[in-house]
This record gives C-alpha cells, structure tokens and sequence, in this order.
C-alpha cells in the first residue's frame, strides 16, 4: 500500500465516499521542459496529451497533480462518474485549472484482450506557476478535498433515488 501525504489522502478518503470507486493512486510531475516531441514517448502516456500538444508540452514552473481511479462494473459507479464530471466541470468553471479524462490500456497484447479490463479515469488537476515547496500544493489538494466533500454532503440523496 502506497503511503500519501495527509492532504491528498483526504482527497482519496472523499472519492472512496463515492458507491464503485476503486484503485486511487496519485502522483505529482513536473511539466517544466517536457516538449511536444516527449508526448510520442510511452514513458509520458500517462500526462494529458491533448492539453499539453495544445501549449506544446509544459509550462515554465508548471506542476501536474494526477489522481487515478477505477470503477466497479456497477450502475451506481457510473452515477458516481457523472457526479465527478460534474464536479470537475463546476471547479474548472469556477478557476481551477482541473480535467476529468478517460484512459485505457492497448485492446490486445500478445493475444490477451484487455478491452473492457484497463478503464480508468484521471482527475488532473494542472498548477502553472507552481512553487519549488510542496506545502503550498498540498493546501492546494486539501482544499479541493474539502469542497469535494462538501458536494458530496450536500448531494448525499442522488444515489438514494432511482
């Protein structure tokens, strides 16, 4: 089990609140000096492509929080999903530089089909002009965490309905 700083296991604790969220893992890159041409590399398959060929490649002191989940096969996932597509949207209408994107993995390798297996989904949260001091980002995430779960709060009855 990976350990997280305090700040972004209260981001996790809230996630883990929605019915069918699985797997959360987070980490936070650099974006600084990674160009265009870095994309095409496997190594960089896990950053936001379309958004960072759009600015080609990295800001100067840009950082990138990712947080990585899974989803139950199980209707009450999918309304947790279109509840954090709302909520990100909402964030991102109110200022934060965030996105909720799909990925998955290649459909079939070495004969195995993985289609239907690798779904996953990334919140990305991006923080241009970030500091070179972790404390700052991890405010950042923690209050993010808090307004997370006050939506979580204030929209507990969606999944008692239907």
């Amino acid at each position: 089990m990976q350990h997280y700083p305090q700040e972004i296991q209260e981001f996790h604790t809230q996630l883990l609140r929605l019915p069918g969220i699985t797997d959360i893992i987070s980490g936070i890159n650099s974006l600084q000096g990674i160009r265009e041409e870095h994309l095409a590399m496997s190594s960089f398959s896990h950053l936001p492509q379309g958004s960072l060929r759009r600015t080609t490649g990295g800001l100067q002191r840009e950082a990138l929080i990712q947080f990585e989940f899974r989803l139950e096969k199980d209707p009450q996932a999918w309304k947790s999903l279109e509840f954090l597509a709302w909520f990100v949207r909402e964030r991102a209408r109110a200022g934060e530089q965030i996105q909720l994107r799909p990925g998955g993995s290649v459909p079939i390798v070495d004969g195995k089909v993985q289609l239907g297996e690798t779904l996953f989904f990334q919140i990305d949260l991006f923080l241009p002009n970030a500091p070179n001091e972790l404390t700052p980002i991890l405010a950042k995430i923690q209050g993010l965490a808090r307004v997370l779960e006050s939506a979580l709060n204030q929209y507990q009855e969606a999944w008692k309905a239907s």
